[in-house]
């Protein structure tokens, strides 16, 4: 007895759903889509809650900066004996941060090699 003759199936004979648009896989992709929307809108929800508490902190902040000046400015016109202008601002202290400048390049030479 012969066996039987069967034809070859090859990649195109593989039955997929990738082609299927029936109406279970429309709306299985809407409420993909929905659940995707609702986690980014909590998401930036979040987002805009934690920016606003930073803010807050910086405002907060800033209106403590600007106490500290005003107290620091009224215990100088105190000592001054109210002799210190109070219409013009002080002029700008240079900060430098790091080992920049000259003194950083007088180090670099002074260093054997």
């Amino acid at each position: 007895m012969a066996s039987p003759v069967r034809t070859r199936k090859g990649l195109q004979d593989i039955r997929t759903l990738s082609g299927a648009s029936g109406a279970a896989v429309r709306s299985t992709r809407a409420y993909a889509r929905l659940s995707a929307l609702a986690m980014e809108l909590e998401r930036r929800e979040h987002e805009e809650e934690t920016s606003a508490a930073r803010a807050e902190v910086a405002r907060r902040r800033a209106r403590s900066i600007e106490r500290d000046i005003g107290a620091i400015l009224d215990q100088l016109r105190d000592r001054a004996g109210d002799s210190a202008p109070t219409g013009r601002p002080a002029p700008p202290v240079n900060i430098r941060y790091g080992a920049g400048g000259r003194a950083a390049a007088n180090r670099q030479e002074t260093r054997p090699s």
